[in-house]
């Protein structure tokens, strides 16, 4: 497999290539997310479709990215990010305990990079996550 794209951005990488809708549809509400300013947030993800990342794994995503990489985690859209009703796509740790992981609904990803910011490790956003692995904030509605 051949080594992860070396950019400053948030990298998202498809792992399935079962439908094309579907990962269109992740990658597209996760630039729709607020960040610190509405519609700030699309600049920084790099979302990576490329079928030589098929089948990647969060163990093998660690030896594919560049060394030195500053990021916190790293995020897989996988078969279970396509299927399941709520699309939770898979964070991997790649500093710390690297290869923890947990899951987290598309439009709170940004939330993610910003705990990070927040000095949080990522076995304190780990603990945020609800009792079934997926981390989401409640609609305030």
């Amino acid at each position: 497999m051949k080594p992860l794209p070396k950019t400053e951005r948030v990298l998202v990488v498809r792992t399935d290539f079962t439908d094309e809708a579907m990962w269109n549809a992740i990658c597209g509400t996760i630039r729709r997310a607020d960040g610190p300013s509405p519609g700030s947030y699309a600049q920084d993800i790099e979302c990576v479709s490329n079928p030589a990342y098929s089948d990647l794994t969060a163990a093998r995503l660690l030896t594919l990215l560049p060394k030195g990489d500053w990021r916190f985690a790293a995020f897989l859209v996988d078969t279970v990010a396509l299927t399941h009703p709520e699309h939770p796509v898979l964070a991997v740790d790649v500093r710390g305990k690297s290869g923890r992981t947990f899951r987290v609904v598309p439009r709170e990803l940004v939330h993610i990079e910003d705990f990070w910011l927040c000095n949080m490790s990522f076995k304190e956003v780990i603990e945020c996550a609800d009792p079934d692995g997926i981390f989401r904030v409640p609609d305030p509605r």
